[in-house]
């Protein structure tokens, strides 16, 4: 226990006979007793940082990872401490970090994926039954008898979504992945007059126009761009998660580029 008085446990032969000297001692003991003792109970105030000692913000921010600078006043120093804290309770949670790190790398708005698979909505679907109710869906392509078929998506990857599993759509395109040129073509379905020069593959003798074929390369920035929210996003994943980073392409497919 610090004492509150010293002159109190001085012998009474020496604070019957004090001169100024003494008294001045007796008084620096005084105050020194007193700081040790309010040193002592702010440590209560340790997990508060609006309230902490100035001698330990310094630690305090180091433990937290709160970036504090050594030029920064007291005030932007306990700023720092209560946002850190505040990061260390959302972390891990999508809107307030996952989703803010991601497009702060990307500049494009991720989301989560619930379905990997998405099919077009005017898809229709293989039945069993020869019922005339059916006979549009009974058609596979067209059969001169009507204009309608079916389409058959290309499913290209599919991921299980089960809890641990999280797939994410980092916001970008096909345009955005694969090496295409700037003049490239695509291939149509249809024979009109108007899409001729679409239908040729490569140069024909006819035209100059062809189609290019890509061969699927990923562009090596997208590459970079999966590496860095890899490493921003470590210290968030907790260990149990797996994680997709991909996105879905023009047939709604969700495409992984990456795994965490």
């Amino acid at each position: 226990m610090i004492p509150k008085k010293i002159i109190n446990f001085i012998p009474d032969s020496l604070s019957e006979n004090l001169d100024k000297n003494g008294l001045a001692l007796i008084e620096f003991l005084d105050e020194f007793n007193l700081n040790i003792l309010n040193d002592i109970l702010s440590i209560w105030y340790n997990k508060y940082p609006e309230k902490a000692k100035e001698i330990i913000l310094d630690s305090l921010g180091k433990y937290l990872e709160a970036e504090i600078k050594s030029n920064d006043s007291i005030k932007q120093k306990r700023i720092k401490i209560v946002n850190a804290v505040k990061r260390h309770k959302l972390r891990g949670t999508w809107e307030n970090d996952i989703k803010i790190r991601i497009d702060s790398i990307t500049g494009k708005s991720s989301s989560l994926v619930k379905n990997t698979t998405v099919f077009e909505s005017d898809d229709s679907i293989l039945i069993s039954d020869n019922n005339i109710d059916n006979d549009f869906y009974n058609t596979l392509g067209t059969d001169g008898t009507n204009e309608f078929g079916i389409y058959l998506p290309e499913v290209i990857n599919v991921i299980n979504i089960t809890p641990g599993i999280i797939v994410i759509d980092i916001g970008i395109a096909d345009d955005d992945v694969f090496i295409i040129q700037n003049d490239d073509f695509i291939l149509v379905s249809d024979n009109n007059i108007d899409n001729d020069f679409y239908n040729t593959l490569g140069t024909d003798g006819t035209n100059e126009f062809g189609i290019y074929l890509p061969g699927g390369e990923i562009n090596s920035d997208v590459n970079i761009l999966i590496n860095k929210i890899k490493q921003e996003l470590l210290d968030s994943v907790p260990a149990y998660f797996v994680i997709y980073l991909g996105y879905t392409n023009d047939d709604g497919n969700f495409i992984s580029l990456g795994v965490i």
